[in-house]
């Protein structure tokens, strides 16, 4: 990653952005990217934090949570999407979400009792959803760190784009359809479209596919990421 940038950014300037965003300055990051991507995964955990309910009110356990959640994460990265290809990228981001899902509804404070509690109108603690949110975001901040360019290069056009409110919006403005609570499909809402965190595999997969679509149509030189990149800050300017 280049230091240098369009708005010509003094060094300390850049230093205390990263700080500020990773805890971690540039110069250490850059002495240890495996570090540096665990960084990314646990910035991303963040992200979801707060759409988990816990058994436990024990931080220890939260933590540990946390951490399992991380290692799985930038271990699916190393081994699984730094080795894939366009061709097999949804296949291997579908395989490690739910991975992940599996592991975050099966994982135990003790012998007796699941860290994660499960609502009354629901069958699971975790979902598609979260599993995505911690993902993307993930390779997301990879991005802006930099480190993982030459990886990304070949596969970066069909990266997914990390699902949240803002962008299920900003998707509803280019009239792609979202998945409502009572199960049906329509434009977003803020009390009737289904929570991102509660969404299931099909759900996500049909708004991904349904956004490649549309971009290629209406903003064909852009990629997913990229426009994902200026439609989460248009909406948020949007929401002031």
């Amino acid at each position: 990653m280049s230091k240098k940038n369009a708005i010509n950014l003094s060094n300390e300037t850049q230093e205390f952005l990263w700080y500020s965003y990773f805890s971690t300055s540039y110069e250490n990051a850059a002495k240890d990217i495996d570090m540096a991507l665990y960084i990314c995964a646990k910035r991303a955990y963040l992200d979801l934090n707060r759409t988990l309910s816990f058994n436990t009110v024990d931080e220890n356990e939260h933590r540990n949570f946390r951490d399992s959640v991380c290692d799985i994460i930038t271990k699916s990265i190393k081994e699984k999407i730094f080795n894939c290809n366009k061709a097999n990228f949804d296949n291997v981001h579908s395989n490690i979400c739910m991975g992940i899902v599996d592991y975050c509804n099966d994982y135990l404070k003790d012998k007796r009792e699941k860290i994660l509690k499960v609502k009354e109108s629901e069958d699971k603690a975790f979902h598609y959803g979260q599993a995505q949110k911690c993902l993307n975001m993930t390779l997301k901040y990879m991005i802006m760190m930099g480190f993982w360019t030459e990886k990304f290069n070949s596969i970066i056009e069909v990266f997914h784009v990390p699902v949240d409110s803002y962008i299920m919006e900003a998707a509803s403005n280019l009239e792609i359809m979202l998945p409502r609570k009572n199960g049906d499909y329509g434009k977003y809402s803020e009390s009737s479209s289904k929570p991102w965190s509660k969404w299931n595999k099909d759900d996500y997969v049909k708004f991904q596919k349904n956004l490649r679509i549309v971009l290629k149509n209406k903003k064909p030189s852009e990629t997913p990421i990229e426009w994902e990149a200026h439609a989460w800050i248009e909406v948020a300017q949007n929401k002031k």
